[in-house]
Order: structure tokens, then C-alpha cells, then sequence
């Protein structure tokens, strides 16, 4: 099923809704390594600002060693775990020090919200439930949840800033400067739909950005009046178009999670594939392919240079048709699906075959059986031999 829409998926919603159709098949939003970090990142440092001024959590040590442990646990990090403990300490009293020359205090920590918007540039904003153990909020249709890091008030409430942590640097998939380094709250997507939840007269939207390679730094700003409403009325006008069919293609497509299988990717694939293997093809072939006339064989050996160059085509060309033969092979299904009489060389026609299989991987168990029992259960089985151990070599581009 398609995506859900929330706060941090603002910037691909806005752009396309395609991914939000509930009918579309989406890949698996699988999280890497940075995503992993930053999540135990957010854990610990969440339980470092709930803890009383007067007892400080990174200031017990045995009290924060435990928080780090569950943190990376929690998110399969212990090879980071002493990063993490360092990295939040410091990162924590940034924040803290920030917070009191703002004079500022935190009213909310880690708390779910929904913002609902309609057509005149007006929303509505309630505290919801977390999400659940695969990121699913529980909200109706046209509510936009999230997850805001930290509100943070002056005393007299004439200040509200909605804040969120960052631990790595700014990437915007559509930026054309990739020199960006801080990028302005506002003009984040994510944040402009968090900073709907603050105050509408007195808002502000701010970014703690912690990265890990870097000095921790927050990046506040007003977040207007006349920007939220605008914001509001995109939203609105976005929800409107989930389910309808509707997509925007551009530059951005190729990082789509729902590509496969959409026309405009599916399209723009084909031509550039034709161009694509055309030319590698020609690089391949000790001549140039000439569709008009047989070339002959050459009689002495390439020279320098010329077998790695061509092995290079040769494995950018096996990447294409991989590419080529996924997408193809659903754009076909889609056309028999639809009733369409698809002839093969052979004269056979198409049809669709449904088969059920069964698959059994480490993940499964471990998300089935949580992670001690499905380590035992994982032990248990190699003890019977029912797992095998093998390995394997891999072609892989290193930078």
C-alpha cells in the first residue's frame, strides 16, 4: 500500500501524491545506518531532557550508561554506542545552554500531533498517539501527523518554538547547491508543517543541528502567519489529489519510493535505457555497431586500456537491464491485467499466473519473535542445520 502521509514525507507529498495512494505498491522504507543513529540519538537525548534540572541524566553516569544501552538495543547500534554517549552529552548541554539564554523552558518532548487543514488556509492541530512499530499513525483521512522533537516556551507564552534534531547534514533531494550546510527551518517542508502545531501569533520553527561529524547548533526562526496558512492551503490541495492518479514527474523521480510501475518513470526509463545500452553496447563492441552493415572482426589484440574499459560498459549495461527488466515486467503485467493480448515471438500469448511461496528470513523471525527469543530460536535452527552459512562475492561501486 502506499505511503502514509506525516510530517517528515511533507516535502515528497507536496511534490507528488502518487506515493500516498493507498492502491499504489511502494518499496519497503527500510532505514540505514545515519537513520539508525539518529533515532537512538533522539532516544537518549529525550530521556536526557526529561530528567529534572536539579539531577541531570548525563550527569549519572550509571543512569545514562543504561539509557545509551536501551537506546542501542532498541535500534541494533552497539558498534555506535560510544559515539552515541559522547555525541549526546555534548550535544545536550549545546542545548541546554541555548535554551537558557533564549530564556525558554521545554513544555513537550516527544509528543505526536495532527494537523488537519482545509481550503481557506485555516488548520486545526491535536495531540494524537504515537505511531506504531512501522511508523503508522492513527489519524482520518486529511490529517497530517508527526512527531515534534521539542516545544520549548517563554514565560509569558509569547514564544513558542517548535524544534527539531538533526544529526546529520541538510540533504533536500531537490537542492541544486550542495554546498548547503545549514539550511533555514522554514524553508524545510517537514518543518513547516511541525511549525503548525506551535502558535500561530508568536510561532517559531528551530533545528538542533547535531550533526555527528560536526559542532552541535540551533537554527531558529519566526515561522509567519501568512507562510503557515500558505502552507495550510498546500497541504490541503495535496490531499485532494491522493488517489486520484495523479503524479508530477521530474528530477526527483528516481528517488521515489512507489517508482516502479508508474507511467512517467516507467516511460522515462524505456527512452533512456534505449540510449543507454545503444551506446554501451557500442563501447562493447570492438566496433561500433553499424545497423546497416556487418563489421568485421579486427585481427590484432585491443589496445591498453581498451578490455577494462569495456568490462566498465559492460557492467553499467547489466545494471540497466536489471533496471529495465523490473520496470518492464511490471508495466506488462499492468497491460494483461487490463486485458490487453500480448504475443510473444514464439506466438505464445501472455496470461498471469498467481503462485503462493513461503519465505523465512532473519529479519522475519526477529521481528516475529522479538530480538532474545528470535536469536535463540535463529541459534536453535543452525544447531539443526535447517540454516546454512555460505558466501558470496559481490560487484559493488566504491567512491
Amino acid at each position: 500500500m502506499g505511503f502514509q502521509p506525516s510530517a517528515s514525507k511533507t516535502e515528497m507529498f507536496l511534490l507528488c501524491q502518487r506515493p500516498f495512494d493507498p492502491g499504489i505498491e511502494t518499496e519497503p522504507d527500510e532505514p540505514g545506518e545515519p537513520a539508525l543513529y539518529g533515532s537512538a540519538f533522539h532516544k537518549i537525548i529525550a530521556a536526557c531532557l526529561r530528567s529534572p534540572k536539579k539531577k541531570l541524566l548525563e550527569k549519572n553516569a550509571a543512569g545514562y550508561a543504561r539509557e545509551v544501552d536501551r537506546a542501542v538495543k532498541a535500534f541494533d547500534m552497539k558498534h555506535a554506542a560510544q559515539e552515541l554517549a559522547g555525541h549526546v552529552k555534548g550535544s545536550v548541554q549545546v542545548l541546554r545552554n541555548w535554551l537558557t539564554r533564549e530564556k525558554l523552558e521545554i513544555s513537550q518532548i516527544e509528543l505526536a500531533y495532527s494537523v488537519e487543514p482545509d481550503s481557506s488556509g485555516i488548520w486545526g492541530a491535536r495531540q494524537i498517539k504515537p505511531h506504531n512499530e512501522n511508523h503508522i499513525y492513527d489519524v482520518k483521512e486529511g490529517e497530517m501527523p508527526g512527531t515534534v522533537d521539542m516545544i520549548a516556551e517563554s514565560a509569558n507564552r509569547k514564544r513558542t518554538v517548535v524544534l527539531d534534531h538533526k544529526t546529520g547534514l541538510f540533504e533536500d533531494w531537490f537542492a541544486n547547491d550542495e554546498t548547503v550546510r545549514f539550511a533555514r527551518p522554514t524553508t524545510i517542508a517537514q518543518m513547516r508543517t511541525l511549525g503548525l502545531i506551535g502558535s500561530q501569533l508568536h510561532g517559531e520553527v528551530a533545528i538542533f543541528h547535531a550533526d555527528r561529524r560536526g559542532l552541535p547548533i540551533v537554527y531558529s526562526e519566526p515561522h509567519e502567519v501568512s507562510e503557515q496558512s500558505s502552507h495550510a492551503r498546500a497541504l490541503h490541495a495535496a490531499f485532494q489529489n491522493v488517489g486520484r492518479g495523479f503524479l508530477r514527474p521530474g528530477e526527483y523521480c528516481k528517488r521515489c519510493p512507489a517508482r516502479v510501475g508508474c507511467p512517467a518513470s516507467a516511460a522515462h526509463l524505456l527512452v533512456e535505457s534505449s540510449e543507454v545500452l545503444v551506446e554501451a553496447a557500442n563501447k562493447i563492441a570492438l566496433e561500433p555497431i553499424d545497423p546497416n552493415a556487418l563489421c568485421a572482426l579486427p585481427t590484432e589484440p585491443p589496445p591498453a586500456g581498451m578490455i577494462e574499459m569495456r568490462a566498465g560498459a559492460l557492467y553499467d549495461l547489466m545494471k540497466r537491464f536489471r533496471e529495465l527488466e523490473k520496470v518492464a515486467s511490471t508495466e506488462l503485467k499492468r497491460l494483461v491485467r487490463g486485458g490487453a493480448v500480448i504475443e510473444t515471438r514464439e506466438g505464445k500469448v501472455l496470461a498471469l499466473q498467481t503462485q503462493t511461496y513461503e519465505t523465512l528470513s532473519k529479519k522475519s523471525v526477529l521481528e516475529a519473535l522479538r530480538q532474545v527469543a528470535g536469536e535463540k530460536e535463529l541459534d536453535r535452527l543452525r544447531k539443526k542445520g535447517a540454516i546454512r552459512e555460505a558466501t558470496r562475492e559481490m560487484l559493488i561501486g566504491e567512491k
